[in-house]
């Protein structure tokens, strides 16, 4: 990520209290950025600020830093439980019914 002001960060921070910036913040990562699941998880979670994230998420701190950090990869279970934090829930449907 790249360098920013720390008043930036933290305008940031604090529009990611707001469940529907934050939702809209992964959305868009995903829809129109063209990110992975996982890169805009991490991302959202280092801009909601990782520990307000471990809290929210109810996840241990150092897994989600070593998630954001590329240490550790998650699997279905963890991603669920991480996009709940957004109000988005991973979906599994046959090639044909893919919208």
């Amino acid at each position: 990520m790249a360098r920013r002001s720390k008043s930036y960060d933290d305008a940031i921070a604090k529009e990611m209290q707001d469940p529907d910036f934050a939702r809209g913040m992964v959305l868009h990562a995903i829809e129109q950025s063209g990110h992975t699941v996982e890169e805009a998880l991490q991302h959202a979670m280092q801009s909601m600020g990782i520990k307000e994230f471990s809290i929210k998420s109810g996840m241990p701190l150092q897994n989600i830093s070593d998630f954001v950090n590329g240490k550790r990869k998650f699997g279905l279970k963890n991603l669920t439980r991480c996009l709940a934090v957004f109000g988005l829930k991973l979906v599994v449907a046959k090639d044909d019914e893919v919208a």
